[in-house]
């Protein structure tokens, strides 16, 4: 073992803060399971570990970890690299870690275990995909955390041939397709500015039929109200908030409890994204705001789990995609926040 990786682990049992705020206060911990970068004032705010298997999580946030504390010591201005480019470290280390089934790192210098793990890796995507998995393993080497160094030589081998043509076409006829990018990509281009209203009326919306429901159950002294007396209830409800101004400051904006106008929403937005990106439905279902990422190339990408040329085991894996990606994936999440916040309300209460 190495002398870094020695000093390493003696860091980590003290769980170091890796996050500051701007006093140089911490305010995240290595193995917290989001790092908070806000005082960083940089487009992306927080590093999430939610979505790692918890038996690869802490191991990746300890090289994560390193990696930044090495590029720290190497800046002049005692500085590590951008959020998103830690994003998508974040994002390589999980794809080795899960093909291979291992996330000590470490390990890569024997040659047996390396061997096997490259093996894993074929088929793994294209090479843009398979150069950012060497190009890991490389600033690993370079910190001095592992002697692994990996040529093109090697990671070539592990690029899946059916992604080299463009990968899997959608087959519509052009005027359809043609009539569908402009209906998805003018809906995104309108709603975007507005997607912070949007949670907010509907959080709006949910505390006032709440209330509103707490109190016909106590005028009427009942603990449920019949088929009429809801009925009732909802038209006076719906009365109301037809009349508020969020009607009229977003476009084409409706009320809906049971999240019909959201629902349309969300549908122009995945189907945007697919559109600009050519991943399959659970891939794009396994995608947030966090997943676009455009700092490390000239054509943008979107990050998800696919399970495709992999014997059905998820990896997180990249695609192209267009800038319109970015706005349809902030729209989708930033304006079901209000309705997520309370649908896990009232799963824990």
């Amino acid at each position: 073992m190495s002398e870094k990786l020695i000093q390493l682990r003696q860091e980590l049992a003290e769980n170091p803060y890796v996050t500051f705020d701007s006093d140089k206060n911490g305010v995240s911990r290595v193995f917290d399971v989001e790092w908070d970068f806000h005082a960083l004032n940089q487009n992306k705010k927080a590093l999430s570990f939610r979505h790692i298997d918890e038996k690869y999580r802490h191991d990746i946030q300890s090289y994560l970890y390193a990696l930044m504390q090495w590029q720290k010591e190497k800046s002049n201005s005692n500085s590590h690299v951008a959020v998103s480019t830690l994003i998508a470290t974040r994002n390589r280390l999980s794809t080795i870690a899960t093909r291979w089934g291992k996330s000590d790192f470490s390990l890569l210098s024997s040659e047996r275990e390396w061997e096997r793990c490259s093996k894993t890796l074929y088929g793994v995507g294209a090479e843009f995909t398979c150069q950012g998995l060497a190009s890991t393993i490389n600033s690993l080497n370079k910190a001095d955390l592992v002697s692994r160094y990996v040529h093109k030589r090697e990671y070539i081998k592990w690029v899946n041939p059916d992604t080299e043509d463009g990968g899997q076409a959608i087959a519509f006829p052009e005027a359809i397709h043609v009539s569908i990018l402009k209906t998805v990509v003018k809906f995104v281009e309108t709603y975007h500015p507005y997607r912070h209203q949007i949670s907010e009326a509907m959080e709006k919306l949910y505390t006032y039929q709440d209330d509103m429901l707490s109190a016909e159950l106590k005028a009427l002294d009942v603990s449920t109200l019949t088929d009429m007396q809801m009925m009732t209830l909802r038209k006076r409800m719906s009365d109301r908030t037809s009349k508020w101004p969020e009607r009229k400051a977003i476009p084409n904006f409706s009320f809906y409890r049971r999240g019909n106008w959201l629902g349309t929403l969300l549908r122009m937005c995945f189907i945007c994204v697919g559109l600009f990106s050519a991943a399959r439905k659970e891939e794009l279902l396994s995608m947030n705001k966090e997943s676009y990422d455009d700092s490390l190339a000239a054509v943008p990408k979107v990050s998800g789990f696919s399970t495709k040329g992999n014997k059905g085991e998820r990896i997180y894996t990249t695609w192209n995609t267009a800038p319109i990606a970015k706005l349809a994936l902030e729209l989708a999440f930033d304006a079901t926040q209000a309705a997520r916040r309370y649908s896990l309300e009232r799963l824990n209460s």
